[in-house]
């Protein structure tokens, strides 16, 4: 107990709660939010992944106040701020059929082995859904947990796999791998911090909602 309360001696302490898709989490969050952590030490982050549906109405509920979500679900009802532009593209190895063109619609890759992010990955989901939606389900090899051991499969020819733009960039400067848009509207996402009211919100809440405003993709491309 004294542990616990050793940490208000300070001056304030609190923690935030913070939902986020698997793109913002993975690719975006960890170096922004390093750097708010490391200027609050004050301040803790219970931060959770979460699909961008859930996201929303968790928020709606009240059980997070801040929520990272893409724009194909309706924010209606909380304050929406613009953070980043996701792009999913499609990664194979360099000597895969698939590599010879530099644009594909998602029903067309449907015939071939995936690699995919775990079950519980809310981008996995994502592309679950849109796989039934065409009329076919993903025909997953392996499952991971990191977008890195993604690339390093596709790269080893086990499969091919639709990630963020940002991952396939990282990943295709050390890897064997092609990469290619998806020709389809949903494979372009705009992701927003949402919340219920910024003015309600807690004093520590505030301090990231605007460290993640003045500090994400969005802000820092406009500089």
């Amino acid at each position: 107990m004294w542990g616990e309360l050793s940490g208000f001696s300070g001056g304030l302490k609190g923690q935030v709660r913070l939902l986020s898709n698997t793109a913002a989490l993975s690719e975006l969050l960890p170096e922004i939010l390093g750097g708010f952590l490391a200027a609050h030490p004050n301040i803790d982050t219970d931060l959770e992944e979460q699909p961008s549906y859930d996201i929303v109405r968790l928020v709606a509920d009240g059980f997070a106040e801040i929520g990272i979500a893409a724009d194909f679900v309706d924010h209606a009802g909380l304050e929406s701020l613009p953070f980043a532009t996701d792009r999913l593209v499609l990664v194979t190895p360099h000597r895969h059929p698939l590599a010879r063109r530099r644009s594909h619609h998602f029903r067309d890759l449907l015939d071939h082995d995936f690699v995919g992010l775990d079950a519980a990955s809310a981008l996995q989901q994502h592309l679950a859904e849109h796989a039934v939606q065409a009329g076919r389900p993903l025909k997953l090899r392996v499952r991971l947990r990191s977008f890195d051991a993604v690339c390093r499969m596709v790269e080893n020819g086990i499969g091919i796999a639709v990630i963020p733009e940002t991952a396939a960039r990282r990943s295709a400067a050390s890897m064997g791998l092609r990469m290619a848009r998806l020709a389809d509207p949903w494979s372009t996402r705009e992701l927003s911090i949402c919340l219920r009211s910024f003015d309600a919100l807690s004093v520590q809440a505030r301090q990231l909602v605007e460290h993640l405003r003045l500090n994400g993709p969005k802000a820092v491309a406009s500089r």
